[in-house]
C-alpha cells in the first residue's frame, strides 16, 4: 500500500508499517483511524482522505453550534449582570432623592410662606 503523500516520496512510512502491524495482528484498524492514516494522501480517489474531510465537515458545525452556544449563554449573564446594576443604580437615586426630600422638609419645617410644599404637614 504505497500512497504518495503531501511531503513527496513514495515507499512504506511508519504510518504503512503500522497498517503492516495491524495486518499481521488480529484487531483490524477502525474506519477512524485509516481515516486518520489517509488524511494527507494525495491520490484524487483516495475514499479514505474523502471520509476524514468529510467527517471534519461534519464536527464543524457541532464546534459551531457549542460555541454559539456559550456566547449566548455569556450574553445572557451579562445582561443579568446590567439589568441588577440598573436595578442597584435606581435604588440609590431612590434613596438620595428620599434623603433629599426629607433634608428640605427638615429645613423648610418653620418657612414663613403660606402653601410651602416642602413642609412636612403639606400634602
Amino acid at each position: 500500500m504505497s500512497h504518495t503523500t503531501s511531503k513527496g516520496g513514495e515507499g512504506p512510512s511508519s504510518e504503512e508499517e503500522n497498517v503492516g502491524r495491524w495486518k499481521t495482528s488480529k484487531r483490524a484498524p477502525t474506519n477512524r483511524e485509516l481515516e486518520e492514516w489517509h488524511k494527507n494522501c494525495t491520490l484524487p480517489s483516495c475514499n479514505w482522505r474523502k471520509g476524514w474531510e468529510e467527517r471534519q465537515r461534519s464536527d464543524q458545525p457541532a464546534q459551531n453550534q457549542d460555541q454559539e452556544k456559550v456566547e449566548r449563554e455569556e450574553g445572557k449573564v451579562a445582561e443579568k449582570e446590567e439589568e441588577k446594576e440598573k436595578k442597584e443604580e435606581e435604588e440609590e437615586e431612590w434613596e438620595q432623592e428620599k434623603s433629599r426630600a426629607e433634608t428640605l422638609k427638615a429645613l423648610h419645617k418653620s418657612c414663613p410662606m403660606k402653601g410651602c410644599i416642602h413642609k412636612a404637614d403639606n400634602p
